[in-house]
Order: structure tokens, then sequence, then C-alpha cells
């Protein structure tokens, strides 16, 4: 537990402490009246007339009450002095005063003056008439079966004058205490509707029903007129008393969040809350019976429970627990003497508790502590717990929900303070590779489990500070940038062997952008956008570790102002379709070409792609180039067509194009405007940008299919996709990526992965096309493998559309023969 909690537990404990010392001391200088008292089952009789035979004398004035008796009924033979004022001590509200005749004298409440009679403290005082010498009797009820019912009462005589001002003080400040508690009710209603925390509503319904209860009492019959209306009276008061009670067990569990520390507890303490509900049928059929249940349910069950959970959560660090430990512990101390009284009254350790001058004061004195302080305890323990709220929800503010770790903003604190002491600080960035065709075909469950095993791998690098960015991204704060490399080792050994995901294995890689604090001051905020900045560099350039450079933000301020110019240059026709031939092996023709955009910029010359192509895909502005793309391709194979020499064409289309509304309309509205036959044009989808959404991907690629057109899969064996997704999918043609074809040689492992892909791509029905073919020796292998198309530039580079026509005029049938010729 904090230190904050426990001083104001301290601070409890210690005014608690001095309440009841001024409590008790004020019980002194006071003359005990001799007395005679009766309790009887029958609460209205003459006073005058009533039997003497049963009346016990107590020369000390004391009064033992009997539970089993509705009313007590206590007869003063020798009254007050002059200037001294009548007192009955524990009688509490419930207190009438009769002349022997049975005319009403006064009667005590608790809030106000009535009849001459004041509350003060556990006092009710009486003005007392010092020309009335015939005996009086005082009634007293019991305040309720089973809850607050007196030990024991105790008449006396005070000093007059300094009694009674004391005791319009302390109405005064009853008065205060309960219109303070009745606002606190009051905006804690209102609180739980605006928090939607039941805690506030519990508490409200708390603080009610304990004004009502404890200092209003509207239900008690203190007015002996009142006969008619007395059984209805306390039948509703006695029905207060078991919701109050299971009001009581939840307020307590929920403001202590027994839930959270000791939910067994909390499961416990709902139970007991529906038991007390199950009394009411009890207290309608009879009182004595309910108020023994009652009061062992309390005894046996609800402070056990109460007093373990806020225990429990107190030690776990709740402070609101603890300031309800104590509160229950003045409950216990006040009440438990009688409620145990209640079910056991023949014990002789009760009778003497009850008998004892010294406990009784004591525990009268607890008894209007806790009608004081409970309310009053009660909202401070509501207000610790809503503070701890606050601090929870703030520091949930400032970690990832997922991975436990912290968040951006939350790191970005933890290395602006590292930097403060530390200029050697490395800061990288880290993207889990592949990771939205991971999601997209294996579900998101196993993309969250993904994120917590790669946060707890980086997370176990000793020195290292981590925290998750966004999405797939995670950030590392490195103290020492000169060990950088044995940082890269450490991570590619990490994420060397895949991850069992609920059995399934998944590769893992990461790529990484790091930025350094002493190559050019900056804060954490500006480093962390280095280190990002870096990172898609390097993805751009598929690099596995970028370090950040100057060059990076002009070259990224470069493409941003390409990008700008990317729709007028396609206004003004500054794009160029250029062409690379795709040779078929069995008959070396050279009947399909793969389309690809260069720019030629005015000022800056030719453009390659991967200057302007990434960028134009992250921004969305890629559908513009594929639109030029398509437009130009279907020109060139219409008039091909026509002139008797038809080629297909194949156009590459991005994930952004899949994403985009209407795509499918617009390339066959396109297609027909143009004329152009659907199967003169291929649609080349990148397998990692097919299986980013696989379900959206499938119907748009067979819709496309549909109209004619025909599709490929480029870049097979980079992406990760499943063999039942690779069945679904209405394509042609198999693209293996470069990646497998370079400096493959016949009988090595890549000669062995390849046949197996090129099987694979058969097996399904799929022709199969190698890209990067780049020596004799590759194609040789890819010849003997049976490939059936061959890309690259050992065949042709890419050429304007022009220039490849030309080409192809010279090359009409391509046989390895004839380059090996060519070459030589």
């Amino acid at each position: 537990m904090g230190k904050g909690a426990a001083n104001w537990l301290n601070r409890g404990a210690l005014y608690a402490l001095a309440l009841l010392a001024l409590l008790f001391c004020a019980s002194a200088h006071a003359r005990p009246l001799p007395i005679d008292y009766l309790c009887t089952s029958a609460p209205f009789f003459n006073a005058s007339s009533a039997p003497t035979s049963n009346w016990q004398h107590a020369d000390e004035g004391v009064m033992l009450m009997q539970a089993q008796f509705d009313t007590c009924w206590m007869r003063l033979s020798k009254l007050p002095k002059a200037g001294e004022q009548l007192t009955i001590k524990n009688g509490w509200a419930n207190v009438v005063l009769f002349d022997s005749r049975g005319n009403l004298l006064a009667q005590g409440n608790r809030i106000g003056e009535r009849s001459h009679a004041t509350i003060s403290a556990n006092y009710v005082i009486f003005q007392h008439d010092p020309d009335l010498n015939a005996p009086m009797y005082v009634r007293v009820f019991p305040r309720s079966q089973g809850l607050a019912i007196p030990a024991r009462v105790v008449a006396e005589a005070q000093i007059g004058p300094a009694l009674l001002d004391a005791g319009s003080r302390q109405t005064n400040i009853s008065l205060a205490v309960a219109s303070a508690v009745l606002v606190v009710a009051f905006f804690s209603a209102a609180f739980s509707f605006v928090m939607r925390d039941g805690a506030y509503a519990l508490m409200s319904g708390y603080l009610l029903l304990s004004v009502v209860i404890r200092v209003f009492n509207p239900f008690e019959p203190l007015i002996f007129e009142l006969t008619p209306n007395f059984d209805y009276a306390r039948l509703v008061a006695r029905l207060m008393y078991p919701l109050i009670n299971a009001v009581w067990m939840l307020a307590y569990a929920r403001v202590a969040d027994f839930g959270v520390h000791a939910p067994r507890i909390n499961r416990l303490c709902q139970v007991t809350a529906l038991l007390y509900l199950l009394e009411i049928p009890f207290w309608l059929a009879d009182g004595n019976l309910a108020s023994t249940i009652n009061c062992a349910l309390i005894i046996f069950t609800t402070y056990p429970l109460l007093f373990s959970g806020c225990w429990i959560a107190w030690r776990k660090g709740s402070a609101a627990a603890g300031i309800l430990l104590l509160s229950n512990l003045m409950l216990a101390v006040f009440w438990a003497p009688s409620q145990l009284y209640q079910v056991w009254p023949s014990a002789a350790l009760l009778n003497f508790i009850n008998s004892s001058a010294q406990l009784g004061s004591l525990s009268s004195s607890l008894g209007v502590a806790s009608d004081l302080l409970m309310p009053l305890l009660f909202c401070v323990a509501l207000a610790m717990r809503t503070a701890n709220l606050k601090q929870t929800a703030m520091r949930l503010m400032s970690y990832d929900a997922l991975t436990g770790m912290p968040n951006r903003e939350n790191i970005r604190r933890m290395g602006d303070a590292l930097l403060a002491r530390n200029d050697k600080l490395a800061v990288l960035v880290l993207n889990i590779d592949r990771f939205r065709a991971i999601n997209g075909a294996l579900g998101p469950e196993i993309g969250d489990q993904l994120l917590v095993v790669t946060g707890t791998r980086v997370a176990a690098i000793k020195d290292a500070q981590v925290g998750r960015l966004h999405a797939d991204q995670f950030c590392l704060l490195w103290p020492d940038m000169n060990t950088l490399h044995s940082l890269r080792q450490r991570i590619e050994h990490d994420f060397s062997h895949p991850v069992d995901v609920h059995g399934q294995m998944v590769d893992l890689t990461l790529s990484i952008g790091v930025a350094t604090a002493s190559a050019m001051p900056a804060t954490m905020a500006q480093l962390l956008r280095r280190a990002e900045t870096a990172l898609d560099a390097g993805r751009a350039l598929h690099l596995e570790w970028m370090e950040y450079r100057a060059e990076l933000e002009s070259d990224l301020r470069a493409d941003l102002g390409l990008l700008s110019e990317l729709s007028r240059a396609i206004e003004k026709g500054e794009l160029r379709m250029y062409l690379q031939p795709k040779v078929r092996l069995a008959d070396g023709a050279v009947n399909s070409a793969e389309a690809l955009v260069r720019w030629q910029h005015p000022r800056r010359g030719s453009v390659p792609p991967v200057e302007f192509v990434p960028f134009a895909e992250q921004t969305g502005r890629i559908h513009l180039i594929t639109q030029w793309m398509l437009g130009e391709a279907m020109r060139l194979c219409t008039k091909l067509r026509a002139e008797g020499s038809p080629l297909q064409i194949s156009v590459n289309i991005s994930t952004a194009d899949l994403a985009k509304a209407g795509f499918v309309q617009g390339v066959i509205a396109l297609g027909e405007e143009i004329g152009v036959l659907p199967d003169d044009i291929r649609l080349e989808v990148t397998e990692s940008g097919a299986m980013q959404d696989p379900a959206s991907a499938l119907l748009i690629m067979h819709a496309l299919r549909n109209a004619g057109f025909t599709l490929s899969i480029d870049d097979f064996g980079t992406g990760y996709s499943s063999l039942a997704y690779l069945q679904k999918m209405p394509v042609a043609e198999l693209k293996i990526d470069r990646s497998f074809v370079r400096d493959v040689v016949a009988g090595s492992d890549g000669a062995v992965l390849l046949e197996s892909t090129i099987e694979l791509g058969h097996r399904l029905g799929l022709s199969v096309v190698a890209e990067g073919a780049e020596t004799r020796d590759e194609w040789d292998v890819l010849q003997a493998l049976g490939c059936d198309y061959v890309q690259g530039y050992f065949i042709a580079k890419p050429m304007p559309a022009t220039d490849f026509l030309g080409w192809r005029a010279n090359h009409p049938v391509f046989q390895a023969i004839q380059v090996k010729s060519a070459v030589d």
C-alpha cells in the first residue's frame, strides 16, 4: 500500500480515537438516579395502574434491555435536583417521558427539539421541572429489533444549562452532518449516471438509507398517540433493514474493488446480499425470528467477509479498502455485542459486556461516532477509489492494452528522459514484415498473438527499453549506439526461428529503421520521426536494416514533390510505357510482354519507378498510374490485333487498386471504350497484395476473370499465401520471383525449390513464368526444369513500346541457340 493511503488510514484512526475520547470524557460528572424498570410485549398501558410485582430495582439507574420485548419502561422515584437535567443515556431517539398519570411530558427526536427534549451525543436530555415531584415514567423503544438494540440504558442527572447548550450544538452538528450526507448522496446519484459507475449508485443508496434510519428515523413510533399507525410504521422500518444490509455488502465490495483484489469474496458478498433480501418474508411473519436470523448473518457472514475482503484489497494497494476496514471495525465494535447477544442471550461474557458501565460507555460512544463518521468515511473511501481509478486510467493511457508495453506517448517521455543524460542513445523502429497478409490469412486472433510474441521477444533484450507505437510497429531505445552491430545480431538471432501460434507456424521477420542522438541533436519525437523515415526508405528498397541519414529527408521531400507533379505528368504525357518480353521456352515465341512505367521528367530526366511508385502506393495515387498504364496497353493491343500480330500485355495491379471502390467497373468500362479483346490484357496481382484482404481480393479477381481478363500471381514465394487460397484464385499464371532464380545452378537446393514450385503450378493447371533470368546457366536450368516462360535481362531489358515492336520483328522465333549466338 502507498504512503498516501497509509497516511489517510492513520489520520482516520487518530480522528476516530479523538472523538471517542471526547465522548467518553463527556460522560463523566453525571449522578445516577435510582430506578425501577420493566420490559413488556405490550407497549401501551396505563403507567399509573401498572403492576409492581414485575418491576426490577436498580440503584445505579441501569436498565438492562431485553431483546425479546418490544418496549421497556423506566420508573424514576428520585428526580433530578434543581439546576440538573434528566438524561437518558443509550436511549438514542426512541425515548418518551410521561408523568404518573400517563400524560406526555416530552419526547426525544434525533434532529431538532421536541417538547423540551434534546439529543446530545448519545444522551436524550429532558428539561426538568423542579416543582414536579411525582414519579415519572420513561418509555424506551428498541431502535429496531436485531439492528440497534441498546444493551443498557442509564438514567442520570447532569448540570442543566451547559448540558442543554451542548445538546443544542450537537443538534446543529447532527443537522449539518445529515444535510451534508444528503448532499453527497444526491451528487453520488448524479455521478453514477454521468460516470456509469455502479459504485456511486450503491453509495448513494447506502447514504440515503443511513440518513433515514440512523438520523431522521421517521418510521419509529415516537408519539404515544400514533397507536393506529404503529404496526404499519414498524413494518416499513423493518423492511428497510434487510435492504440497507444488502446495499451495505454490495457497496463495500464495489468501492473496495473486491472483484479485482478478492474475486471469491466478492461473489460471497453478492450471495450474502441476496440472503438479506430473502429475509423479508421472515420480517413480515415474525420480527423476533427475523431479528435472530439477521444478527446471525451479520455476525457470522458479513463481518468476516468485509474484514477479509477489505484487508486483502488494502494489502494489494487499495487505499479505499483501508478506510472501509476502519469504518467496518467501528461498526463491529459497536453493534457486535448487541447482535451476538440477540443470537446467544445466555452467554456470560455478553451479559458482562452489556452490564459493564465502562464497556457500555465505550460502545455507546462508538455508536455515536459511527452515526457521524460512517457516511463521511464512506465518502472518503469512494473519493480515494475515484482517485485510484483516475490513476489507473492515466496508466492505461500510457500503456498498450494488448501487449502491456509503453505506448507511443510513454516511450516518447522515456526517450526524452534518457536523452537528458545520454547522448549515445539509439532509437529503433521495428516493423513486422507481411503482418497485414498474415493477419488476413490466419485471422486477427493469431495476428494479436503474433504482436504479443514480438513484443515479448524484443522486450527480452537486455538493457533495452521497448514500447509499441501502433499496429505492427514497435520502438526500442538502445543506450549505446556504438554497440548497434551486436544489437542487430541479437535481433536477427531472436527472430530467426518461426513462431508457433495455436499450432500454426509463422515466419517472423522485422524491418528496422535506426536513428541516433549523436549524429544530429534532436528530441525524442524527432528521433522517432527519423527512425520511421529510415524504416520507410529501407522497406522501399527491401532492406531489413536502414540507418537514418540526412539525404533520406531530402529524398523524401523530392519524392513528395514528384507526387505533387504526378497528375500534371499524366496530363502532359510525361509517363512512358516500357515493355519487357516474355519468351515461351517450348518454341521460343514472344507472344506476351510485361508493361512497366517510366517517367520522363522535364527537369530530372528519366525517373525510375522505384523513386515514385512505392510512394504513390502509400498515398493512394497509384490508381492514376494504373489507369494510364491500362489505357496505353489496351490501345496497343487493339492496334496490334488489327494489324494481325496480336500481343498479350501484362499490367501490374497494386493493393490500393484492389481496395478502390469501382475498380472492376472502371477496367471493364475502359476496355469497352477502347474496344480491346479482354484476353489480350493480363492483370498481375502480387501474392502479398492479394493476401492482405484475401476475401475481397477473391471477389475482385473473379469479377475480372468473368469479364474476360486473365490473371497472374506476381512475385510468388515472397508473400504468405496458403494453398487453399491459391486454389480458389481464378488465375492462369504463376510468376516466380527473381530471388529464386538468381544464381541457380543444376542440382542445387535452389534448383530443387524451383522444380517444386514449377510442378506445383502445373498441378494447379497454371503456366509458370520465371522472372530475373540474367545468365545462360539460369536459362538452361529453367528450360531443363520445364518452366513455361522466362523473363529477364538475359533476353532483353525493358524498352519503349516502339523499340519493343522493332525488337520483336527481328526475333519472330526466339530459341535458346539464337540467344547464345546473339550473346556471342
